[in-house]
C-alpha cells in the first residue's frame, strides 16, 4: 500500500482593516489565532493590521472566520506558503516561535513594523500598506526594474500670468 507522506505547509497572511476597535473583534483576532495554533501580531486602531503564521489550512480557516464578522473593510493584502521537506515539522518552518500572538496598540505601528522586520516578514508589512520596500542593493530584481522604468516626468512648469 502506497501512502503519500505528509509534508507540512506553512502559511502566512497579512490582513488590512479600516480599523480594529471593537472588543469583540479584538478578542476574536487573538483567540481564534491561538485556538488554531497560529502565531502572529495585530495592530489595533486605524488602520488595523493582522499578520498570522501557521498551518496553511488553519490560515485559510482563520481568514474565512474573520471575514464572517462585520467589517467596514477587511482584505488579505499578502500571503506566503512554504512547503516543508521530508522530516521537517511545521515548527521548523516558523519564524514566529511558540505560536505567540501579540496585540499592538493604536499608536504602535512602528513597533508592529519592527516585529515584522525582526522576523523577516517586512515584505508582508509593506504589502499590507501597499508600499514598496526601501531599495536594497542586494536585490537585483529591483535594480533591473528601476533601470527599465521610463521617466516621462518632463519638467512641467506652470505659466505664471502677470497681473496688470
Amino acid at each position: 500500500i502506497y501512502q503519500q507522506s505528509h509534508f507540512p505547509v506553512l502559511g502566512r497572511r497579512i490582513l488590512f482593516s479600516h480599523h480594529i476597535i471593537a472588543d469583540s473583534k479584538r478578542s476574536a483576532v487573538v483567540n481564534w489565532a491561538v485556538e488554531l495554533g497560529l502565531g502572529g501580531f495585530s495592530k489595533i486602531g486605524w488602520p488595523g493590521l493582522i499578520l498570522i503564521e501557521g498551518e496553511e489550512e488553519n490560515c485559510k480557516l482563520y481568514v474565512q472566520s474573520l471575514q464572517r464578522l462585520r467589517w467596514k473593510m477587511l482584505v488579505v493584502r499578502g500571503e506566503q506558503q512554504e512547503s516543508g521537506r521530508p522530516g521537517q515539522t511545521l515548527d521548523d518552518l516558523r519564524v514566529i516561535r511558540n505560536n505567540r500572538f501579540i496585540e499592538f496598540g493604536t499608536n504602535q505601528m512602528s513597533e508592529f513594523a519592527q516585529a515584522c522586520r525582526d522576523h523577516g516578514l517586512e515584505d508582508l508589512f509593506f504589502a499590507a500598506l501597499k508600499m514598496k520596500p526601501k531599495s536594497n542593493t542586494n536585490n537585483k530584481k529591483k535594480k533591473e526594474s528601476s533601470n527599465n522604468e521610463t521617466t516621462s516626468n518632463n519638467t512641467r512648469r506652470k505659466k505664471k500670468g502677470k497681473k496688470g
